[in-house]
């Protein structure tokens, strides 16, 4: 998993670097941080546009609102 510059989370095979599925949007700014939860079914990220976002691992769907 990597953040990126413009906002964006890409999930990515761990052996080839391919990018896996569509990429994680909802952050305005730089993505400094992501994490996934111990079960795989949730990633965290931490962005410059100050906030912190709960993903659904297997949907990529934003869970919640932002948190400030």
């Amino acid at each position: 998993m990597c953040g990126s510059e413009d906002g964006t989370i890409y999930i990515r095979d761990m052996e080839t670097g391919e990018v896996l599925g569509s990429p994680l949007l909802g952050h305005t700014g730089r993505v400094w941080s992501v994490a996934v939860s111990p079960n795989g079914r949730r990633i965290v990220s931490g962005s410059e546009d100050k906030t912190i976002r709960v993903w659904d691992a297997d949907t990529g769907e934003a869970l919640g609102v932002p948190l400030k």
